[in-house]
């Protein structure tokens, strides 16, 4: 059995992730090899782990403080293991050298969330490579790399947007595909893998409708695989009331909610455009995204005033969210009513806390009523205030650009003394 020190597991869990993505040894894996590991993670559990914190845990950057919990869990869930503790058993059932009986290999199944379908993928055959990792063999490894499809550079993938500012907007891509070993070329809005269209490898040009605005990456996925990625911005004239629903979203002017030094739509307003408040209420969002001082994520002082003003049915916890842009993530801050906090998910840039799994009273208020919210960040030190009491506080590394901001409301809210300053 292994002793209680967490490097042993953690270089076992990184051998893992090598086998399982047979990229070949991660001592020549490039900063764009870490970057599509992250999005891989991402795709796979829905937690985001930056490109730097995966150079830290693979000693490519050095940095002494020892992984978040919520970094080993993502970790060990992307290897199908319901969470860090799980894939610690798992690495003390397995055979150490010399003390294993080569007849009978002990086979370790990952535990498969029931809630968590996206985890489907694990099975008993991963168990096999586990074994192997722990074991140091990479002969499978390495002959499988001289397998391995055409490296990035080969490829090129760049985007032109229809018009300046403001949604719908067109974007046309040119791409140079023609390399790809079969004709499995798409391109992928952004990081949800839904949004992706097929195309030809032997096309040059192909277009997509962004209906949301925003910042970001889009993909040219080869095979499964993110072989190029780049940043795209699509940013609003001012203040841009819609709500969301499947497809194209319902676009309102600035001036229709914006009256008396506050922002909102009424419920009169969504009921005009013939959306039903019920059975489910739908998601009310207004987005200014572009426009704002150069700020960081690790140095900024936000703050703003916000009111749910739907509590009927379906929306009885009054569910609102703020969203802080950034240039390749976002700062998400969810509130709702004090009974509703479990449902709540907060995100931090880098860092993502579920409310089934911590304590995340402090982002439930009465939101029938006006609301303060504050978040400042010095130094990397985030800190959340919700009427003025502290309600979260996490440090990131991560330095990113505020692009935006958007307020999210279930049913319908208002908002009013926004501020994003330095």
């Amino acid at each position: 059995m292994k002793n209680n020190n967490d490097a042993e597991y953690l270089a076992a869990c990184c051998k893992a992730v090598e086998e399982k993505l047979n990229w070949g040894v991660s001592a020549v894996w490039t900063n764009q090899d870490f970057e599509n590991l992250s999005e891989n993670i991402l795709e796979a559990t829905g937690v985001t782990l930056s490109s730097t914190t995966l150079k830290r845990i693979w000693g490519r950057v050095k940095y002494d403080s020892a992984p978040t919990v919520t970094t080993l869990n993502t970790l060990a869930q992307y290897l199908g293991f319901e969470h860090w503790r799980a894939f610690r058993q798992s690495v003390d059932k397995t055979p150490q050298p010399g003390n294993e009986d080569t007849r009978h290999k002990t086979v370790i199944t990952p535990v498969i969330p029931g809630k968590q379908g996206r985890y489907i993928w694990a099975g008993l055959g991963f168990g096999v490579i586990i074994v192997t990792a722990i074991l140091g063999f990479n002969s499978i490894r390495n002959k499988k790399t001289a397998a391995a499809g055409p490296a990035a550079e080969v490829y090129r993938f760049s985007s032109r947007k229809t018009v300046t500012e403001g949604v719908p907007n067109s974007v046309i891509f040119d791409y140079d595909a023609s390399a790809a070993p079969e004709d499995s070329v798409y391109i992928q809005q952004n990081w949800d893998p839904t949004r992706r269209i097929r195309v030809s490898r032997n096309q040059r040009q192909a277009t997509s409708v962004y209906y949301y605005p925003g910042h970001f990456q889009a993909r040219l996925v080869v095979s499964g695989e993110v072989v190029k990625k780049h940043q795209l911005m699509i940013t609003t004239k001012g203040w841009l009331p819609m709500i969301e629903q499947q497809g194209v979203p319902v676009y309102f002017e600035e001036k229709d909610a914006v009256k008396g030094g506050e922002m909102g739509l009424s419920e009169a307003q969504i009921k005009a455009k013939n959306i039903p408040m019920q059975p489910e209420a739908p998601w009310v969002r207004y987005s200014k995204i572009g426009g704002w001082d150069s700020l960081s994520s690790k140095n900024f002082h936000f703050e703003a005033e916000v009111v749910n003003d739907y509590g009927e049915g379906t929306a009885v916890c009054r569910h609102s969210e703020i969203y802080l842009l950034c240039a390749g993530s976002a700062i998400i801050i969810p509130l709702a009513g004090v009974g509703c906090v479990s449902d709540l998910n907060i995100m931090v840039v880098d860092k993502f806390v579920s409310g089934k799994e911590h304590d995340l009273s402090g982002l439930g208020a009465d939101l029938s009523q006006w609301t303060k919210v504050a978040c400042d960040a010095k130094d990397g030190l985030v800190t959340v205030r919700v009427d003025g009491r502290p309600a979260y506080q996490v440090t990131t590394g991560e330095d990113m650009k505020i692009v935006g901001v958007s307020f999210r409301f279930k049913g319908t809210g208002r908002v009013r003394n926004v501020r994003l300053t330095k």
